[in-house]
């Protein structure tokens, strides 16, 4: 049973406030044709739209099945509104919008054939809603109304647009199913309204009143709940698929801006967790990095506003002193000496620039870099080191006759930090400081001493001293140059090389982010417009949604649902692509540290997507609230 009870509604002019209906209350039987009628702006359809449960500003109380009711959404599967205006959903042809509410309401398809057929219609199933006329567009309205087969059928002029013919078979219709459900009717047509009527009313000065009233044989009310079955998928499959060819451009850009967002942002996480790993562990990647040049600074002057360092070889006690008890072992630098250097392929002089640096080891064992392996490792022949031997006699530079030379060398490869193609060979130093002290030469007094004295008792700001002592530590970070860098001048080639590196990669991650940060907010700014114009646009589509009886939560996935499939397919790529890159920059770790950086890698990126979420979420709270706010009945013009 349908019963409103002190329905009062006033609406606002711009000179006062106006009552349409005043303290009305009425109870409509199980079953029925109900015919209302008035004359124009009496307030008929403002009292439909009241019951049917659309109009939410007015008071009193609505019930039905003695349940209390406020809006449509409470009794959408009991209730079925055929609206004056057309409803029908243009972009889809006149069975796939029969078919749309048999989805939502899980109805044989049996049904639309049947309806066609008693309207006389079948000729219409596969036209698009433009090629109908307004009677043929009425007359689907008022079948997609009946195919759920409601209790209750509310009817605003349903023959406002059709000849009398169609009036007829409309009215004949709407009588014969009257005797299972309770049939209202808003029309003009007040001839009409007295044959088929069962109960016919007047609205007149605010109050509803009996015209005429015929017996009927009351139907029992079927008090069981009915589900609404939707099946989502079936619903999106078609509607997605308009919108998608509509906002194509747009779904496209925001793919390819996305998907590069979150590729860079995988390489910005993969390339900081490299480089600070790297930074942090260098010793324990690289070859040589134990290996310090020490120069002491004695004196800084100044010419015409540019600065001249002068530095001399430190003495070892100075070194022992400042760096305290920490394991380091300090020595005289060779590197003056091997600058006479020369290396021999196949007895022809190999004239490239080649870089000589110690490492601590005791036997002859040679390794050298990339660059000059690729270029020696296919020459099949005998490998030669010459070193001349200079050193100062009676203030003369001489050159001993004894030449330390080594045949059929072989080098070995190794790991080193190499940022700059360069031919780099790596001499074990105690191999050649106790070579040095084997060769005799003759000092200043015609004594004999041997080479690695000579190199030790020469002048520190000699060249022969080479300006620095050398220094091997078994920790790369347990040195703090710059507590002593006022005095002392402590470098090591690999750290040296990889500062600039490293501070240039640091700056571009900075800058990178920072872009990255801006084109997010631009990419989540798109969205929400994307968001904002699907729903702007299509209000009209979601007001008939509503009433075809969709809530608002599937109105919202069937709009949105093709940008976040967008969104999960970026991200899920972005991830793939991210962990490629991450594998690639990080090769040559060991497992272990694969796995450590791949946790953190994975953690950065899960906390990137969280947050994207959240921001995303609280624009989906914002939308959804504002697609409540849609109204139906002013969508419709139906008032």
């Amino acid at each position: 049973m349908l019963e409103v009870k002190n329905i009062y509604k006033k609406i606002k002019t711009d000179k006062k406030e106006v009552v349409i209906l005043n303290d009305i209350s009425f109870k409509f039987s199980n079953n029925g044709l109900y015919g209302i009628f008035g004359e124009s702006g009496a307030g008929k359809t403002t009292f439909l739209n009241i019951i049917e449960g659309i109009d939410k500003n007015f008071s009193g109380d609505l019930f039905f099945n003695n349940k209390k009711y406020k809006n449509y959404e409470e009794v959408k599967s009991d209730f079925s509104i055929c609206f004056q205006s057309n409803t029908l959903l243009s972009d889809f042809n006149v069975f796939e919008n029969l078919k749309l509410e048999c989805d939502l309401y899980g109805i044989d398809y049996k049904n639309i054939e049947d309806l066609l057929r008693k309207f006389g219609l079948e000729y219409l199933k596969n036209k698009k809603i433009n090629e109908l006329s307004g009677g043929e567009i009425q007359r689907i309205c008022i079948i997609r109304s009946l195919l759920k087969k409601p209790k209750v059928v509310f009817l605003d002029e349903p023959t406002g647009s059709v000849d009398s013919k169609n009036a007829e078979l409309i009215f004949d219709y709407l009588k014969e199913i009257s005797k299972e459900v309770l049939v209202i009717v808003v029309s003009h047509d007040i001839e009409s309204l007295k044959k088929y009527s069962d109960f016919i009313l007047e609205i007149k000065k605010n109050k509803l009143s009996f015209i005429e009233y015929k017996y009927i044989t009351p139907c029992k009310l079927d008090n069981s709940n009915k589900k609404i079955r939707t099946k989502f998928k079936d619903i999106i499959k078609k509607f997605s698929k308009e919108h998608l060819k509509k906002f194509s451009t747009q779904n496209t850009g925001l793919f390819i801006s996305f998907l590069v967002i979150c590729i860079i942002f995988s390489c910005l996480i993969s390339s900081y967790l490299s480089f600070e790993y790297i930074n942090k562990n260098l010793d324990l990647y690289f070859f040589n990095t134990n290996y310090y040049t020490i120069s002491k600074k004695v004196e800084n002057q100044n010419y015409d506003g540019l600065s001249l360092i002068k530095y001399e070889r430190p003495l070892k006690n100075e070194v022992d002193l400042i760096l305290g008890n920490n394991d380091f072992i300090t020595d005289i630098s060779f590197d003056y000496y091997f600058n006479y250097t020369k290396i021999f392929i196949n007895d022809i002089e190999f004239n490239e620039l080649i870089t000589f640096e110690p490492y601590e080891g005791y036997e002859k064992l040679y390794y050298c870099s990339n660059q000059l392996f690729n270029k020696i490792k296919s020459k099949e022949t005998s490998i030669k080191i010459e070193l001349e031997l200079p050193y100062s006699l009676e203030g003369e530079t001489l050159y001993n006759n004894i030449n330390i030379i080594e045949n059929n060398m072989e080098f070995n490869l190794i790991d080193e930090l190499s940022l700059v193609d360069s031919y780099k060979i790596y001499y074990p130093y105690y191999y050649y400081k106790n070579l040095f002290s084997s060769y005799k030469i003759n000092g200043n007094n015609q004594k004999e001493i041997n080479l690695y004295k000579y190199i030790l008792d020469s002048a520190n700001d000699s060249i022969e001293s080479s300006y620095k002592l050398v220094l091997f530590s078994d920790n790369f970070n347990l040195i703090n140059k710059d507590v002593y860098s006022k005095t002392f001048d402590i470098a090591n080639n690999c750290q040296t090389s990889w500062e600039p590196y490293y501070s240039l990669a640091s700056t571009i991650i900075y800058f990178v982010s920072i872009f990255l940060i801006i084109a997010l907010l631009g990419v989540f700014f798109l969205y929400s417009y994307l968001f904002f114009i699907r729903i702007l646009s299509n209000r009209r589509n979601i007001a008939i949604l509503k009433i075809l009886g969709c809530d608002n939560r599937t109105i919202f996935k069937i709009f949105i649902s093709d940008i976040l499939l967008i969104l999960g397919i970026s991200l899920l790529l972005g991830l793939i692509i991210g962990c490629v890159i991450f594998y690639m920059f990080n090769t040559f770790f060991e497992i272990s540290s694969i796995l450590n950086q791949a946790l953190y890698f994975l953690g950065i990126y899960g906390s990137f997507l969280i947050l994207f979420f959240l921001a995303i979420y609280c624009l989906l709270i914002f939308y959804k609230a504002y697609l409540k706010k849609i109204n139906i009945k002013e969508e419709l013009n139906s008032i």
